[in-house]
């Protein structure tokens, strides 16, 4: 599905404009010598795009405050997945490849893997993970909604409502952007946006907001409550919850 260059909006495969900005979704007369390649699908952009129009991603150019310290400014070549990583890394960000040993399993102790799940930079087995669209998760961590290298930590039908969350992680130098979610099985925009993050950084993120109140851990059966904190019974209505 295209991206709107200039916003960053995604939109079903049929479209050609961004309803919003007005912007062509698909750039045309871009060459290797006068595009903008994205780092992450190396697709060619125009020089003033904002956003891949492919695959949604920033253009500012890698955004090494996403790797682990020790990250410099120069690149290698990951021997799995042959992505562009920053020089550093022990493990490939872009799929959870480990670059420098293998590691024993965090449930199997020594059965050793290859791969760390990137949502938590443990290493597991492949009993314990599973590859959802190129990148090594342990499946304890499946089910969060993937959309290429970003996660979607919630949800909201107006965009203010996410504006407090997106700045709340801005302020602790984490990458998080609002986009239009669009269902991919029934292909239609679900009048939702939602709050993205990046794949490594939605353990930190989600910390951040739910220790600043703008993301819940539990939801009330009987008055659909949102809350943090003892899960045993609901702070509004008092409903008891059986365990």
């Amino acid at each position: 599905m295209p991206f709107c260059s200039s916003c960053g909006v995604e939109y079903i495969d049929t479209a050609q404009i961004c309803s919003d900005c007005q912007q062509r979704l698909k750039p045309i007369h871009v060459s290797a010598e006068t595009g903008h390649a994205c780092v992450y699908c190396k697709t060619l952009n125009l020089p003033e795009a904002n956003y891949c129009w492919k695959c949604g991603a920033s253009l500012e150019g890698i955004d090494f405050d996403l790797a682990p310290p020790g990250a410099s400014g120069e690149v290698i070549q990951c021997e799995n997945c042959s992505s562009r990583i920053p020089l550093g890394t022990d493990f490939c960000i872009e799929c959870g490849y480990l670059l420098d040993e293998q590691r024993s399993c965090s449930n199997h102790p020594g059965v050793w893997s290859d791969f760390l799940c990137l949502v938590c930079r443990q290493p597991f087995c492949k009993k314990c993970g599973k590859f959802i669209n190129g990148k090594f998760i342990c499946n304890d961590d499946e089910n969060y909604h993937f959309v290429g290298n970003w996660v979607i930590l919630t949800s909201e039908p107006q965009l203010e409502s996410l504006e407090p969350a997106r700045l709340a992680l801005e302020e602790r130098e984490i990458y998080a952007v609002i986009k239009n979610h669009i269902d991919r099985v029934q292909r239609y925009l679900t009048g939702q946006y939602a709050l993205l993050v990046p794949i490594i950084q939605v353990k930190k993120a989600e910390k951040i907001l739910i220790e600043e109140n703008l993301l819940y851990e539990n939801v009330c059966t009987n008055c659909g409550h949102e809350f943090n904190g003892n899960p045993n019974r609901c702070p509004k209505c008092g409903e008891e919850f059986a365990f």
